[in-house]
């Protein structure tokens, strides 16, 4: 599942993509209330960010954050990982089968497991450029 904070990152990651088109730069609080996301969360997501390497902050005059590399190269599984530390998965058997104790089995986890392979092929494929568009448009 999707949690709320893996949303707001999608959302992040998008908005300074449209941003990114323009060259501009945009604050935590230009962030905050163009996306209705609580300013705390936003930095704590922005952290996050930051550490995997999809954004990049600065400080003082002139601060704010944009993307660390084009939107052509973070997709969506890319900034889902980042906050989740792991893919988006369906079952918790998925990350660790090892903590089941019915996987050998278990006849729903190798549909379950093909199923979260498709998920993540597609996740992967859907770069932020193919859903971006300039600031004000």
């Amino acid at each position: 599942m999707i949690t709320r904070e893996a949303d707001y990152a999608l959302r992040i990651v998008l908005c300074l993509a449209d941003y990114q088109i323009t060259g501009e730069r945009v604050s935590a609080v230009e962030l905050s209330d163009e996306l209705q996301v609580p300013h705390k969360f936003l930095r704590v997501i922005i952290g996050k960010l930051v550490k995997e390497g999809i954004l990049l902050s600065f400080r003082g005059r002139g601060g704010g954050v944009e993307l660390a590399r084009e939107s052509s190269e973070i997709s969506m599984l890319d900034v889902v990982r980042s906050i989740a530390n792991s893919n988006c998965l369906l079952n918790s058997c998925l990350k660790d089968s090892a903590k089941c104790s019915r996987i050998k089995t278990c006849r729903i986890h190798d549909s379950l497991s093909n199923l979260q392979e498709t998920l993540d092929s597609h996740l992967s494929k859907i770069t932020f450029d193919n859903l971006s568009v300039p600031n004000g448009s």
